[in-house]
């Protein structure tokens, strides 16, 4: 009896080119949702923000600014209102969102607090969306 010789086993060019076309269509179909939950997220961080800053303001001048027209949020960060996550938070630009504004707004009692998205696109600088706390009915 005559053994015929191993060949060598493996893939095709063809099912090589076949898994790579899959695979690309499977990350051309992620990507896109994937940068919708970043942007989600990023938003929900902003809203966040304005939501702690708005409440701490409120509080202050219900508690020690019943006199004062205005506040800052150092001055909230001073007097303990303002927590040191929410003064971290804004110190960075946050996606297309510019919370290093946030510290310098002259916040004043019942006034909502705004903040409008910054769309930077071939070097021009466009406003898009505008995220306020509290929001309007």
């Amino acid at each position: 009896m005559k053994m015929q010789p191993n060949h060598a086993r493996g893939f095709t060019l063809v099912e090589i080119m076949i898994v790579m076309a899959i695979v690309g269509l499977l990350s051309a179909i992620a990507v896109p949702s994937f940068l919708h939950v970043k942007r989600k997220t990023q938003d929900t961080i902003v809203m966040n923000a304005l939501r702690q800053l708005y409440d701490a303001k409120e509080l202050y001048f219900t508690d020690e600014g019943s006199g004062k027209s205005y506040v800052k949020l150092a001055e909230l960060e001073k007097v303990g209102f303002a927590s040191q996550s929410l003064v971290a938070t804004c110190k960075h630009d946050i996606g297309g969102w510019h919370t290093t504004a946030l510290p310098t707004l002259v916040l004043k009692p019942g006034v909502t607090i705004k903040l409008t998205e910054r769309i930077w696109s071939g070097g021009k600088q466009s406003f898009g969306r505008v995220f306020q706390y509290p929001a309007e009915p």
